[in-house]
């Protein structure tokens, strides 16, 4: 017996030491402080060879202060201002007490101060007054909308173009390098040190209590993992899951499989893999709207989310759905991570987290968008700086540090308590930070594309997608090439006027 009990712990132990070495990417839910030492270390008189630290080697910076503007609650919408870059002290939060800790240890590190401009209620104002004269901003976290006409006035840098900025590096978001670049150039971008862009992903979720009321239901994580997890699948679960308890209709008082929100179509029209712009052989992007595929896609989202065309569908505003997810009479919705975080993980509901299904089995993979609007911030450098090679290691550095800090932290917020008790969520958001999808022809709305896609849901509209390809793609191209004329051709900054009146 005794024997049998040895062989049984040998057993154990040798697994979990193949499980710990299998994956080679680094693990979300721990935070843990930074630390530049790799090599080897001694454990039970035997060594063992650590993987080497991705983290750029301390130098000392002589008291450099690396001032950012940042984006503050003034500037688009109020609800999303930058939360990952400084905080005065710890706290009860976690995230401002992972932003606190990162930024002390690479104070310490590289001898520098940390410092924040807010920015008023023009970035683009405010940074342009910077160049021609004002005050020095070595970085700055910029409106999306705002950083694409800086970035086409001129004044921000060229990122592929630095030197201490190693954009292959696995705390940037490949997607922001490779969907965000114009032309082999890289105004603006996304990594683990900005929240922010993963907090405007979109997700699906599902509500698991009453999930288990409809046991013939498969768990959407297996539906992920065994490629089934498509929106015809899930709309006929939600179907056999409504309920219209006075026979009156569905509405708000009853039970909804799924609960449409204002932008779902915008999102699931993304989720299938379409897009108005794509990148073609030149890295320039060309408008897609109006291809025969996405016609065909458009007409099946207005079939399963416009509730005039599928009565079971629910539609309303985000106030309305938080009340019935909380009672338990929503089994499924799409939102970005920022609304779970903010308001469905303080509800204290057993939730579920999937990527937003695909359109069928035959799509590559899953694409979760990043929602521009007013909400997204992204990273620039514009030409403020005192110091552009310090200023370039500190955007490097703020990556770097922020994987196992702030990054964890925010994966904490968003699935809280069901990070230890349900590992699939953690699982599932890994697989929506990798889809995370940008398209720059949203930012500027060429054609007005974005403003129809949000309507695919509004029972008001009627689907008229062929005509509005019809006569907008051509102007969505105007538009577009305008713009991409000032990157192609760019002048002294502050002297092309962006493509704004396109």
């Amino acid at each position: 017996m005794k024997t049998k009990l040895i062989c049984l712990l040998l057993t154990l132990m040798t697994l979990l030491t193949l499980a710990s070495c299998g994956d080679k990417e680094r693990p979300m839910g721990d935070e843990t402080t930074p630390s530049g030492d790799s090599g080897q270390s001694t454990q039970g008189g035997s060594q063992v060879t650590e993987e080497p630290s991705l983290l750029p080697d301390p130098v000392d910076l002589d008291d450099y202060r690396f001032i950012v503007n940042v984006r503050s609650a003034e500037t688009g919408n109020g609800g999303f201002p930058c939360e990952d870059f400084w905080a005065e002290s710890e706290s009860s939060d976690r995230l401002e007490s992972a932003v606190f800790r990162r930024n002390q240890a690479i104070q310490n590190d590289f001898n520098v101060s940390i410092e924040q401009v807010l920015s008023q209620e023009d970035q683009r104002t405010q940074i342009r007054n910077a160049y021609f004269g004002g005050e020095d901003f070595e970085s700055a976290i910029v409106l999306a909308s705002e950083a694409l006409t800086l970035a086409s006035e001129g004044f921000l840098e060229d990122l592929t173009q630095q030197p201490n900025i190693n954009l292959d590096m696995p705390y940037w978001d490949a997607n922001s390098v490779d969907q965000l670049s114009l032309g082999g150039s890289l105004f603006f971008v996304s990594g683990d040190s900005n929240i922010n862009t993963l907090d405007n992903s979109v997700v699906t979720l599902f509500n698991k209590q009453l999930l288990t009321a409809y046991p013939d239901f498969e768990s959407p994580y297996d539906m992920v993992d065994n490629n089934t997890w498509t929106m015809e699948n899930m709309m006929a679960m939600a179907k056999s899951a409504t309920i219209d308890t006075n026979g009156d209709g569905v509405d708000s008082s009853d039970q909804a499989g799924y609960f449409s929100y204002s932008a779902s179509g915008t999102y699931y029209y993304y989720a299938a893999g379409q897009r108005v712009s794509t990148n073609d052989e030149t890295g320039y992007p060309v408008i897609t709207a109006g291809a025969a595929t996405t016609q065909d896609v458009v007409d099946f989202l207005f079939g399963i989310l416009n509730p005039r065309e599928n009565t079971q569908t629910i539609r309303g505003a985000s106030t309305e759905r938080e009340a019935m997810f909380q009672v338990n009479h929503v089994l499924f919705t799409d939102m970005t991570l920022w609304d779970v975080r903010k308001r469905i993980r303080p509800l204290n509901i057993d939730y579920g987290i999937v990527p937003p299904p695909k359109y069928n089995e035959s799509q590559d993979r899953y694409y979760s968008l990043v929602y521009f609007q007013d909400c997204v911030h992204l990273w620039t450098l514009p030409k403020t700086y005192t110091d552009r090679d310090k200023a370039t290691l500190m955007m490097e550095v703020m990556a770097a540090y922020s994987t196992d800090t702030t990054m964890n932290a925010y994966y904490n917020e968003v699935l809280y308590y069901y990070a230890a008790r349900d590992p699939k969520s953690i699982e599932m958001l890994d697989i929506v930070r990798t889809s995370q999808t940008y398209d720059i022809a949203l930012g500027y709305d060429w054609g007005g594309f974005m403003v129809f896609l949000r309507n695919i849901s509004n029972p008001d509209f009627d689907n008229s997608y062929a005509t509005k390809c019809e006569q907008d793609v051509a102007r969505a191209t105007e538009q577009m090439n305008k713009v991409l004329d000032a990157f192609k051709n760019p002048t002294e900054p502050g002297t092309s006027d962006g493509g704004d009146d396109a």
